[in-house]
């Protein structure tokens, strides 16, 4: 059976013989899909990091700061797990530090860019308007502390920073710092990070870069882009939920995050998950080493998702595919709000998202798609599809078929009043 691709016949349905309660059919002779589309927030755990993480957790408990036969190796383990990490990424194993997740990561980063610019005195960060609230928020908590001022930057209408915008703001003597994601959570847009680290480089100014969304799925070489720090997130790769790294270069100013013991170079004490680092490690080489097979691949799930769209009437696909990953698509759906295509969608087997998972709940539109010169009304609308190495060509039909049919019958019902 397959957890993020399962189907069930119509008439096992009816008999109560498979399908998720709650769920149904869409009218007709189609059968139920369970089709999982919402990768951008979370990957299903691969079988290499569910291996790492299996082996780890049933050996017997070591703890990598003791100077036993198990401590010892438990640290072997979480060294490796580092150097493995490190291979990906281009960078030296004591520049990653491990962290519970890219939440913490950001955090941490954020605090690190705000006591530099204190001490520099050069308070002044720039951040994208279409960048994570994971970010956001703890800038904006900062600033209201005094302890930086924060600056967004504007986007244009396809959610890609304005680089001119951006090179202004560097110019000011006061800027200390800047922040951009490599791709973007919501519309998978790859925004033009290199380019932006180079010209703060060339300034002295600190980048951070959010890898979330681009680590498994851009090649990263930190020998060649230019951040003083970068985040990841095991979850967003095949990982398990709850670690990550931060990167920090270096040289580069990063101050404890937590106080007690040794770990992390003495700044993030407390004792080390093994077993999570090492899935962590297993996820990232495995789609390090399979990127330009599934890029492939998602390339043409992709623009066979997009041309079935552009079939279906009133349906608008916000970012055109060369300026963003395969598998991302943001798509403005007419007839219901996205909360309701949702609930539709889920009820036919199909888990899509409304912009950032993490905001799941809110009521508000999406601040990127704001930021992109949607209106709140039409910001509203838009659903995220993400596909991922599960993902097949039957899953792709599959949704087409859902969103058109749910479609025409909303269009029969519209001309029956």
């Amino acid at each position: 059976m397959r957890l993020f691709s399962q189907t069930f016949s119509i008439n096992d349905a009816e008999q109560g013989s498979g399908q998720p309660a709650g769920r149904a059919a869409p009218a007709g002779s189609l059968t139920f899909r369970e089709v999982y589309a919402d990768y951008a927030a979370g990957t299903p755990l691969l079988p290499a990091a569910r291996q790492a993480l299996l082996t780890w957790l049933d050996a017997l408990p070591g703890n990598p700061s003791s100077v036993h036969r198990r401590g010892r190796l438990a640290r072997r383990g979480l060294n490796e797990a580092r150097r493995e990490l490190a291979s990906c990424l281009g960078a030296d194993a004591s520049e990653l530090y491990f962290t519970s997740g890219g939440t913490e990561a950001l955090n941490w980063a954020a605090r690190a860019l705000a006591a530099h610019g204190r001490q520099s005195r050069k308070p002044l960060i720039l951040c994208s308007a279409v960048e994570h609230q994971a970010l956001r928020r703890p800038l904006e908590a900062l600033a209201d502390e005094g302890g930086c001022r924060l600056q967004l930057l504007p986007a244009d209408r396809y959610g890609c920073l304005d680089l001119a915008a951006a090179a202004n703001g560097l110019d000011d003597p006061e800027t200390g710092a800047v922040c951009l994601m490599l791709v973007n959570n919501e519309t998978g847009v790859i925004q033009p990070a290199g380019r932006l680290a180079a010209l703060c480089r060339e300034r002295g100014i600190l980048f951070l870069g959010d890898a979330m969304q681009a680590a498994g799925k851009l090649a990263l070489d930190l020998r060649r882009l230019e951040a003083d720090y970068l985040v990841l997130g095991a979850h967003k790769f095949g990982g398990p939920v709850g670690t990550g790294v931060l990167y920090a270069r270096q040289g580069s100013p990063l101050p404890p995050l937590l106080y007690g013991g040794p770990q992390e170079a003495a700044r993030r004490a407390g004792t080390e998950n093994v077993a999570m680092a090492a899935a962590m490690a297993a996820a990232l080489r495995t789609r390090t080493d399979e990127l330009v097979e599934t890029e492939a691949r998602l390339s043409l799930l992709d623009q066979r998702f997009c041309d079935g769209l552009r079939q279906l009437d009133g349906c608008r696909l916000l970012v055109p595919r060369q300026l963003r990953l395969p598998g991302y698509i943001s798509v403005l759906l007419p007839r219901f709000d996205a909360e309701t295509w949702l609930i539709l969608l889920d009820r036919a087997g199909i888990e899509a998202s409304a912009g950032s998972a993490c905001a799941a709940g809110a009521l508000e539109a999406s601040p990127v798609y704001l930021a992109m010169g949607l209106p709140p009304e039409k910001a509203r609308h838009v659903v995220r599809f993400s596909f991922g190495w599960t993902t097949t060509a039957e899953d792709i039909d599959y949704c087409l078929q859902v969103i058109g049919r749910t479609l025409a019958k909303a269009a029969s019902r519209k001309d029956e009043l």
